[in-house]
């Protein structure tokens, strides 16, 4: 735990894209000793004064974009996790986000990417110019300082949350995010709490799966399809383009579920029995064998930006963790005595009629999916990715290269992926995989777009007869490791 958040923390300073204290998130925990799985949910709520209808001209003009700002979970969730399972003393675990702020970092190839001037907003490029960006463009290998940022952390080292959630700095937070337009307010900081919950648990063949409930969506897709479909089907179902089709109909259907009846179970009880029900998922198995499934009418809120850390330990303890401030640089809102940049995680509810309805308080719906398999009762894979919607459809398809086709970490993030469309449920390709695939979609009937390699990422550990073996997904230009402490 002390690694894990030690790289979350860093994550927030080198790749304030997509996380950081601003933002929340969830984390899966499992402990080799007490065998007990715990799910923490620290993810962004709704401020208390927020309208129900207050959303629902979105877009928002640029001036009420503090509209979309939620009461971020990070600061107490990763002290929380830290305190309860760590070693280490909090202000150590902290000290090599701050040093990485006020020394300064190296731009990588994702921030380069995400970051990049060229069409930017005039929002973008202030935030930009904020966060140490004012050179020229926006270069690979350019060094950034955040020394505003790195006294926020050695702070937040000293004294937990109260040194972002309390004092000047909550008051700065709530006038910045007033200024856009937002209705964040003292006391949604000092009351915030995060949230033990109980994580999904589900067997597959010889093995358990661990995964995210709710308010999380990508644990119940997850589950819905891995238990819809024996391993035998995936094998039978194996060349690209019979394998894609069979899961765009199971992706579908469950995005479908999540619409209709997924929202913040503080609010809207979801029937997990019901959605993972046997006969329920054999009904939609031979529905989809048969081609007579309907499609649904994907019309889902998009999300974005989002980070996730894999870590195993010797001992066999495990975290999947994996945090968020939504689009890039979230609301493009920078706390001006702390260097955060704030989330605009409120996006993520959808309309006034839906389950995921905004709500003062309320946890809008994720996609995010940490995810622990065991085998005989010990880790055998931790797994999560970043990328908005398409976190739980390629995280599942990342899990079934791992658990059916039995390929290694490395080639089971590296190979070409696809994703369902949240808002019209169309089959989106990377282009690495040969032509003949989108070809032969569309011969079926399906509706085919051939897209870049996109930037949702997977990130793997493997556990195995004592050994570790980790695999970080190349479309961030991510790298793995292993360390001896």
């Amino acid at each position: 735990m002390d690694a894990a958040v030690a790289a979350a923390l860093v994550m927030g300073v080198v790749g304030p894209t997509s996380s950081g204290l601003g933002g929340g998130g969830f984390a899966l925990v499992w402990q080799a000793q007490d065998r007990a799985p715990k799910f923490l949910d620290f993810r962004e709520c709704a401020p208390s004064a927020l309208a129900m209808d207050a959303l629902s001209r979105r877009p928002l003009p640029e001036a009420q974009r503090g509209l979309l700002v939620g009461v971020p979970g990070e600061p107490a969730g990763l002290f929380e996790l830290q305190s309860r399972y760590g070693r280490l003393a909090f202000a150590e675990v902290t000290s090599e986000a701050a040093r990485l702020a006020e020394g300064g970092f190296v731009v990588g190839a994702h921030l380069a990417r995400m970051g990049n001037t060229s069409k930017a907003s005039s929002a973008k490029l202030a935030i930009l110019r904020a966060l140490g960006f004012d050179q020229p463009g926006f270069g690979l290998g350019a060094r950034v300082r955040s020394p505003l940022l790195g006294q926020t952390l050695h702070r937040f080292g000293q004294l937990g949350p109260a040194a972002l959630l309390d004092g000047p700095n909550a008051e700065d937070w709530v006038k910045v995010v007033a200024d856009h337009g937002g209705v964040l307010a003292l006391v949604d900081l000092r009351d915030y709490r995060p949230k033990y919950r109980v994580p999904l648990r589900f067997s597959y063949g010889r093995y358990e799966v661990i995964t995210a409930p709710p308010p999380s969506a990508g644990g119940i897709l997850l589950a819905q399809t891995l238990s819809t479909f024996p391993p035998a089907d995936f094998a039978q179902y194996r060349p690209p383009i019979e394998r894609i089709a069979l899961l765009a109909a199971a992706y579908r259907a469950s995005l479908d579920d999540r619409k209709r009846t997924v929202g913040d179970p503080d609010f809207v009880p979801t029937n997990l029995d019901a959605l993972l029900d046997p006969e329920y998922l054999a009904q939609r198995r031979e529905a989809i064998l048969n081609h007579s499934l309907k499609p649904a009418a994907i019309a889902l809120p998009k999300e974005q930006g989002t980070t996730h850390i894999s870590v195993v330990d010797a001992d066999g303890n495990a975290v999947a963790l994996t945090s968020t401030v939504n689009n890039a640089f979230g609301a493009k809102i920078l706390g001006q005595t702390s260097g955060v940049v704030l989330n605009d995680e409120l996006d993520d509810f959808g309309p006034t009629d839906s389950p995921n309805q905004p709500r003062p308080m309320a946890r809008p719906v994720s996609s995010m999916t940490p995810t622990i398999v065991l085998d005989g009762g010990r880790v055998r894979w931790v797994l999560g990715g970043s990328g908005g919607m398409a976190i739980s459809t390629n995280v599942t398809s990342v899990l079934i290269a791992l658990l059916v086709d039995g390929i290694s970490p490395e080639l089971a993030v590296a190979q070409p992926r696809f994703t369902i469309s949240p808002t019209n449920g169309e089959i989106e390709v990377e282009q690495q995989f040969p032509p003949s695939v989108a070809r032969g979609l569309r011969a079926r009937g399906e509706r085919v777009r051939r897209v870049p390699r996109g930037i949702s990422a997977v990130q793997v550990v493997a556990a195995s007869n004592g050994n570790l073996d980790a695999a970080a997904d190349p479309r961030k230009f991510g790298r793995a490791a292993t360390a001896t402490l």
